[in-house]
């Protein structure tokens, strides 16, 4: 689980950075690093101070810059880099440092889901990411095995042979595809041949299940029976290639026939076809062509796939304040907006 951006602890921070411009006033302490002064002389007098090293001053009205003197690497906590829960930046005399607000390794409570990982402070006051092989997640395909394996995470293939797809008529071939049967092979029954399709039980449920044995008649050069063309669609074929001609949806390889009656053909894959084709992972949504999935529940792929940002098991989560993930109302990471946790600057 990760986190993207940590969210703060607001009256620790106060307290921080009020002691520390309570002194900005005083006459040593002008919260200028180029102020810092050594044994009396100017910015660049003696060997202390942060504007500079070397050689002693030459004048009271504030000397020479040491031959050894380097600029500030800082003016503010935030020229050194991010504040997280577990610690704050700060800038003192010029030099960055941080302030550890949590114990070396306290989980943190925003962390993103299934990424094989959880998010923790170190002894820096930073966060780091462990990992946490227990932090799996489901791709969805019934033909893989989901694991983590040293902080990554791995779809192996599952067995051949392990039933798959609708009603479970297909089985896993050992390659995570789930298929009817096999191009080729000889796993269909007599006077029946396997060939390439995609089987829709409606349009908007796509079996997993790939390849159908089909009767010699879808094999003939004809169009009889009750194909919509010559060897494709209809009730004991293969659905039809884009192009072809159709009669439904379902006669077709991507769900999708379009036109006026009596010269309806099959149409590509679009994001407003009312079917689930193409790369779409839900209905009309998803996939690196349609909007991302608006609704908890729909089904993903990645966390691209999903409005909130967060795929979880294959289903899109609602957004939450501990995701690791700006989503919903959020104006940072988990933080703001209807979240209890303050943004830091």
């Amino acid at each position: 689980m990760r986190t993207r951006r940590a969210w703060m602890l607001p009256f620790a921070i106060a307290g921080l950075f009020s002691a520390f411009w309570a002194g900005c006033g005083q006459a040593d302490n002008k919260c200028d690093p180029s102020a810092a002064t050594s044994n009396g002389a100017g910015a660049g007098g003696g060997t202390g101070g942060a504007g500079a090293a070397g050689g002693g001053g030459s004048s009271s009205s504030g000397g020479m810059a040491g031959a050894g003197g380097a600029p500030a690497s800082c003016v503010a906590g935030a020229d050194c880099g991010e504040s997280t829960v577990c610690g704050v930046r700060t800038c003192e005399k010029g030099t960055c440092g941080m302030v550890a607000l949590l114990k070396a390794g306290t989980v943190l409570d925003s962390q993103l889901p299934g990424d094989c990982s959880r998010a923790e402070c170190d002894e820096n006051g930073s966060v780091k990411l462990v990992t946490d092989d227990s932090d799996k997640s489901d791709d969805g395909n019934p033909c893989t095995v989901d694991f983590c394996q040293s902080g990554g995470l791995v779809h192996g293939p599952q067995n051949a042979g392990v039933a798959c797809g609708i009603n479970n008529a297909g089985k896993c071939d050992g390659k995570s595809q789930c298929t009817r049967c096999t191009i080729g092979g000889n796993d269909c029954s007599a006077g029946t041949t396997c060939v390439a399709s995609r089987n829709y039980k409606d349009v908007n449920t796509l079996d997993a299940a790939i390849n159908k044995c089909v009767p010699s008649s879808c094999l003939n050069g004809v169009k009889d029976n009750s194909e919509s063309d010559v060897d494709c669609g209809g009730t004991q074929c293969a659905p039809c290639d884009t192009g072809k001609t159709c009669l439904s949806n379902l006669d077709c390889m991507d769900a999708s026939c379009d036109g006026m009656p009596g010269s309806k053909t099959c149409a590509a894959p679009t994001c407003f076809d009312g079917s689930l084709n193409g790369n779409e992972t839900y209905t009309d949504f998803g996939g690196p062509d349609c909007p991302p999935a608006p609704n908890s529940g729909w089904s993903c792929k990645e966390p691209a796939d999903c409005g909130s940002g967060v795929c979880k098991d294959a289903k899109c989560l609602d957004p939450s304040c501990f995701d690791g993930v700006k989503n919903g109302d959020e104006a940072g990471i988990d933080c703001g907006g209807g979240c209890a946790a303050l943004c830091l600057p």
